[in-house]
């Protein structure tokens, strides 16, 4: 299996390089534009090549970027359009935005403080989460904990906290954060399963369920 790597913190503005306005031609016949979290590989060379969408599509892209590490996996939003004609599923990458890979933080003093949830969603093999948290631009720290399981008609349920550490960073503004937690390390549970992920928030702790 390719590594799972948190180092994604490149973010392309745009590697469709220069655009043109064309008047009077129908929008329509313009690819549409879509955004969606994936999985993003590398190949030996450490050469992006190939694009695996939570919606469960598989891509590869026609301006692959070098510069990685050689067989990693890495987590992106992606801005991407997909082009048509091709022998093998193609699509052409415009952007990607960091995505924070929420790590295993059980063993680390416990720290909840509070974030507003714009979103959280179950994607793949992923839970997904919106953030936006506050900020005047230091660095917080980001995990879950395992909090415990309980298993009722042969059906398991773990509970997990979502980890934010403040870490003194002033709320000056608000910052968006995309965050994902990988559910496929997490053994206590299987197919038909259940994770509950609670947040606190201004308002106190919410939570969100998810059958995985």
């Amino acid at each position: 299996m390719k590594l799972k790597s948190v180092f994604l913190t490149l973010c392309i503005g745009a590697l469709l390089g220069t655009s043109c306005t064309i008047e009077n031609e129908d929008s329509s016949t313009y690819p549409s534009l879509i955004s969606e979290l994936a999985d993003l590989e590398t190949n030996a060379q450490g050469v992006m090549h190939r694009m695996l969408t939570d919606g469960g599509e598989q891509f590869y892209l026609s301006n692959p970027k070098s510069g990685y590490i050689a067989d990693a996996v890495y987590r992106g939003l992606c801005g991407y359009t997909k082009i048509q004609g091709s022998s093998k599923p193609m699509a052409q990458l415009s952007s990607l935005q960091h995505v924070v890979i929420l790590r295993d933080s059980t063993e680390r003093p416990k720290k909840a403080d509070p974030i507003k949830v714009v979103s959280a969603w179950r994607g793949g093999e992923y839970i997904n989460l919106h953030l936006a948290p506050k900020t005047q631009g230091g660095v917080q720290h980001w995990g879950f904990r395992k909090e415990s399981i309980k298993e009722e008609n042969g059906k398991k349920h773990l509970f997990l906290s979502l980890h934010h550490n403040q870490n003194n960073d002033r709320t000056s503004y608000t910052e968006t954060v995309y965050a994902s937690l990988w559910l496929e390390p997490l053994k206590e549970i299987g197919k038909g399963d259940s994770v509950t992920l609670a947040i606190c928030t201004q308002n106190g702790f919410e939570n969100f369920k998810f059958v995985y």
